[in-house]
């Protein structure tokens, strides 16, 4: 199908741009008006053919983070010096990242089909905490194949189905006649709803619905339970528009997430974060665009960086507690504000931001944990998340980022007596008490060299140490932009490692092999920006 975005860009739009802005033509409002129309022209031109594939996708994100590179390291080489010349680009860069992360407008879909909604996820979102009171972690695939069953008959169960008790295949007609137990749970009207509910999603996805039962169920923390749920169980059973209404939050969260970094850190690096987030590794739209509340976690995050640098330390601290309670590993982003607040109480340093920074987290982490309490199942939720989660962390999963990743290619290339008593599971408990205390000690001596955005992003290291987590979590790294707002050479490194990874895949087609090189261009670039960038510190502020 002929692709028109990348020759249009590369043949018309970058050409005008470049001469405009060379000529001092930008000036002039008839030259943007004329180069805002070609882009629209440009736009249209490509939503109407169509989405692309994911590997073609990949391939345009890397034109656009190496254009960013360049853009970066001429601003770095001091090229770049009008200000107003630099937004220019880095406005048209970011509106053609989130274009190309949209897939063109085609979303999730393909054929000239349009499909905002990602349904395999917002399936086990939905199902997940609208019906947990009912089903919890354990049994929402049981009880979907039994809803099934009820409205078309036993006989349509077929193939094999996920068991969420020990993540292992179980037979669908076995599971079906184990199934009253769980049916039981639900009062005759929920159990209508909640095959009105599974009976919409069997429909919308087809074919496709039966990859919904082989996966990994459902895994949000019970914070995120009662939020989700809240809003899930105001849709009436099988409304295809407010389940749409529900996917369409987090756009607005985004949305809402940069309009903070610009108000805090100025439009610069509110544009340069934005490009980073839609070109990010890993982390594309076909992840997590059209879900529920996927990014509420990312929003709270960069919203507390943003408050910290503003001042608001209380809450900065609350929202890095909502965070945390929505998806525990944050809890990473409190070491470094924790550590400066100790060592600064060695010295006898009166400390009044970080204690307000550090009130705020432990109350607001206090309320919420009460407010879990006061759900239907109590403390009783917090052990099935503990329980789920570790039979999850035990999957093997190709898309993760994290150390235990990273090394477990190596200990496979050692005799296999070593190999096999180097299990995943082994050695991700022998880098927790040997690498992960290093880490922590690094991060106690690096904590006080810089202000409290910096000090946050320390975290990143003993949570690249500690955590395997997927791919698309390391959407945080979003906060080095943050901590490097004044050093274009550093940032610009940060665009050439996604360019590098999406290089990875024009010479290697196993997927498990690309993500082995995602982790490690991820620690070489956690290494390049934490462990030497930060021997200097630049305060200068860069705002719009």
């Amino acid at each position: 199908m002929h692709r028109p975005f990348v020759p249009a860009v590369l043949l018309l739009m970058l050409p005008a741009l470049l001469a405009a802005c060379r000529l001092g033509w930008m000036r002039y409002w008839s030259v943007r008006l004329a180069l805002l129309a070609l882009a629209g022209a440009i736009a249209v031109w490509s939503a109407a053919v169509g989405g692309m594939d994911f590997d073609h996708l990949k391939r345009v994100k890397m034109l656009l983070a190496a254009a960013t590179a360049a853009v970066l390291a001429a601003r770095a080489l001091g090229a770049l010096t009008d200000r107003r010349q630099r937004l220019v680009i880095l406005a048209a860069l970011a509106a053609s990242a989130g274009f190309v992360h949209s897939n063109f407008l085609a979303f999730h879909g393909s054929g000239g089909v349009r499909e905002f909604v990602h349904l395999h996820d917002v399936a086990h979102y939905y199902l997940g905490s609208k019906y947990f009171e009912e089903i919890a972690h354990a049994d929402l695939y049981v009880a979907m194949i039994r809803a099934e069953a009820d409205r078309v008959g036993p006989g349509s169960i077929r193939g094999e189905i996920r068991n969420l008790r020990d993540n292992s295949l179980l037979d669908a007609q076995a599971a079906l006649r184990e199934s009253d137990v769980v049916k039981a749970a639900f009062t005759p009207t929920r159990w209508q709803e909640f095959q009105a509910d599974v009976g919409y999603f069997r429909r919308a996805m087809g074919p496709l619905y039966r990859k919904v039962l082989l996966d990994f169920g459902y895994n949000p923390t019970p914070l995120w339970t009662i939020l989700g749920g809240s809003l899930a169980n105001l849709v009436p059973a099988g409304n295809e528009r407010g389940i749409r209404a529900l996917s369409a939050i987090d756009p607005l969260l985004e949305l809402a997430t940069f309009a903070i970094l610009a108000w805090a850190l100025g439009i610069e690096v509110a544009l340069i974060a934005t490009i980073y987030f839609f070109v990010l590794f890993g982390a594309s739209f076909g992840w997590l665009g059209g879900a529920i509340l996927r990014h509420l976690w990312f929003a709270s995050l960069l919203a507390s960086a943003c408050l910290l640098r503003k001042n608001r330390p209380a809450g900065a601290g609350a929202l890095l507690a909502v965070a945390t309670a929505l998806r525990v590993f944050p809890a990473f982003f409190a070491l470094g504000p924790l550590a400066a607040l100790i060592q600064r109480w060695r010295r006898g340093e009166a400390q009044p931001h970080l204690l307000r920074f550090v009130a705020g987290l432990v109350l607001t982490g206090v309320a919420l944990f009460a407010l879990t309490y006061a759900s239907p199942r109590g403390l009783e939720s917090w052990a099935h998340f503990q329980d789920n989660m570790q039979r999850h962390v035990g999957n093997v999963a190709f898309n993760t980022v994290g150390l235990t990743r990273l090394l477990q290619p190596l200990v496979a290339e050692l005799p296999s007596r070593v190999e096999q008593a180097l299990d995943g599971n082994t050695l991700r408990s022998l880098l927790l008490v040997t690498a992960l205390p290093l880490a922590m000690l690094w991060l106690f001596r690096r904590s006080d060299r810089g202000d409290a955005v910096d000090s946050m992003t320390l975290g990143l290291i003993p949570l690249f140490v500690a955590l395997d987590l997927a791919c698309y979590y390391y959407v945080a790294l979003v906060l080095l932009v943050l901590q490097f707002r004044n050093r274009p050479a550093m940032l610009g490194l940060m665009f050439v490692a996604e360019t590098a990874s999406y290089a990875m895949r024009l010479f290697e087609d196993r997927e498990a092999t690309v993500f082995l090189y995602r982790n490690v261009i991820v620690a070489m670039l956690l290494a390049s920006c934490l462990l030497f960038a930060s021997k200097r510190h630049v305060h200068a502020d860069t705002r719009g």
